[in-house]
């Protein structure tokens, strides 16, 4: 019979490579992004007015063009405007989809890798358990 791969070696491998999937993703880049200022003509969306022009959102704030890119590496920086409650909203429900999505795949793969080791307990427990053959 041609050898079989153990499963708890195939457990193994298949969680190192979701992490290191895990670890290496980012949609952007793993660099950071910073606003050189903060502003609204509307004031129904801001708090707070300062007098450098600057004022503190209602609902948070984005890049003027509405992208928050990331750089590969390092900082990025450009101007920001207040959200809207709408724009806001709509991101939490996208980050609490993303989320969601994320937790099934893990509870999934966690699943996996746990049927995996189970099973390979199993035949470690038949192969060298008490029952075993020794050929004593």
């Amino acid at each position: 019979r041609p050898a079989r791969p153990s499963a708890p070696r195939g457990a193994a491998v298949a969680c190192c490579l979701l992490a290191s999937a895990g670890h290496a993703w980012h949609p952007t880049g793993h660099g950071t992004f910073e606003c050189t200022s903060i502003t609204s003509t509307n004031p129904d969306l801001w708090l707070e007015w300062f007098p450098n022009g600057s004022v503190t959102c209602k609902y948070g704030h984005t890049e003027v063009d509405g992208r928050c890119d990331h750089p590969e590496h390092g900082v990025r920086r450009a101007p920001c405007r207040c959200q809207t409650q709408v724009e806001a909203e709509y991101l939490i429900v996208k980050g609490a989809q993303m989320s969601l999505w994320i937790s099934l795949s893990a509870l999934l793969v966690g699943s996996c890798c746990s049927w995996c080791t189970c099973r390979g307990t199993g035949y470690v427990q038949r192969k060298f358990g008490p029952d075993a053959d020794r050929g004593a």
